[in-house]
């Protein structure tokens, strides 16, 4: 796969040195710069100034000012290329625009267009993102290694822009779990096969809650364990020659000093532990002492309108059985 498939066209290592200087954008039309527009770079920064409490359009038009400014200053500060009168001036000039003034750029009319189905425009935005990263997935081959969700949590965070850098690793883990979101409900996710996905270039074969416990994302392993509770249970695979043993993701978690996560993966193993199958003879002891007929349809008809969720199971079951001693 070719360097920022994932991203379009210039995101290539995310530096200045990849983005054509200004003027080369206005010869093709393109005024606003969408190849950056549309790079890991720039929603990286929108969603760090989302994290400072600003509105998503407020921080995407902060981020877009911010590069025509230092596009301004990269071709010397010429009056010509002021933001603000290229804005005002050439913009509207445009051949783009005379001649289509409704026309949008390709991502903001796919986004319009989901936004049009009743969509807000954050979720808008990453629908079309990770349509386009599923795509990317499957022209180059399917291969696992460059499964969208495997690059979200393993290479993204492992390239120079996040190394080393605790400071940006929340605006990233709050991108990648709206993503990561969108594509646990997608095609990609048909038949659960997030619940058994595994990386087969890593010697142990972690699992992406793995990944996440290892990074110390919290909202990104409650996603994961809300919608593929099974990984939980997953065990890496050992290594006979290291001695290293197979570890759940709450080991990981605690090997890597993420206290929050490993927190809560702890209270969901508690649960899971305590969990009571409503089904005989967990079902009330009294089974065989119901007063009436109306009762015992009463009783088991509310054990059958509890949903097949084991994070719930141990509540309902604590709840129902305190209604029942009270009788």
């Amino acid at each position: 796969m070719r360097k920022g498939k994932f991203f379009e066209q210039g995101d290539e290592g995310n530096s200045d040195e990849d983005q054509e200087p200004l003027s080369k954008n206005y010869e093709k039309g393109d005024f606003l710069d969408w190849d950056y527009a549309t790079s890991r770079e720039f929603w990286i920064k929108v969603h760090e100034k989302q994290s400072e409490g600003l509105s998503w359009s407020r921080a995407m038009n902060e981020v877009r000012v911010e590069r025509l400014i230092q596009n301004y200053k990269v071709n010397g500060e010429l009056d010509g290329e002021d933001p603000a009168l290229v804005m005002l001036k050439r913009w509207p000039a445009s051949r783009r625009y005379r001649e289509s003034p409704d026309k949008l750029p390709g991502l903001e009319k796919l986004v319009h267009e989901k936004q049009n189905e009743g969509l807000s425009w954050s979720r808008a935005i990453n629908e079309v993102r990770v349509e386009r990263m599923i795509q990317n997935y499957k022209e180059c081959g399917q291969l696992d290694s460059e499964d969208p969700a495997l690059v979200m949590l393993k290479q993204w965070p492992a390239s120079t822009q996040y190394k080393n850098r605790p400071d940006k690793h929340p605006g990233l883990e709050k991108l990648v779990n709206q993503l990561l979101g969108v594509l646990l409900e997608s095609e990609l996710n048909s038949g659960n096969r997030y619940e058994s996905f595994r990386d087969k270039r890593d010697k142990t074969e972690k699992t992406l809650l793995h990944y996440a416990a290892e990074l110390g994302f919290l909202h990104v392993t409650k996603t994961l364990v809300k919608r593929c509770p099974p990984l939980l249970a997953g065990f890496t695979r050992s290594q006979l020659g290291s001695h290293k043993r197979a570890m759940l993701p709450v080991e990981l978690a605690l090997t890597g000093e993420s206290d929050g996560v490993a927190s809560y993966l702890k209270t969901v193993v508690a649960l899971l532990d305590q969990m009571g199958n409503p089904h005989w003879p967990y079902l009330p002891k009294r089974k065989d002492k119901y007063v009436s007929k109306e009762e015992k349809e009463g009783i088991e008809g509310v054990w059958k309108t509890i949903p097949e969720d084991p994070l719930n199971y141990y509540f309902y079951y604590a709840i129902l059985d305190i209604l029942m001693c009270d009788k």
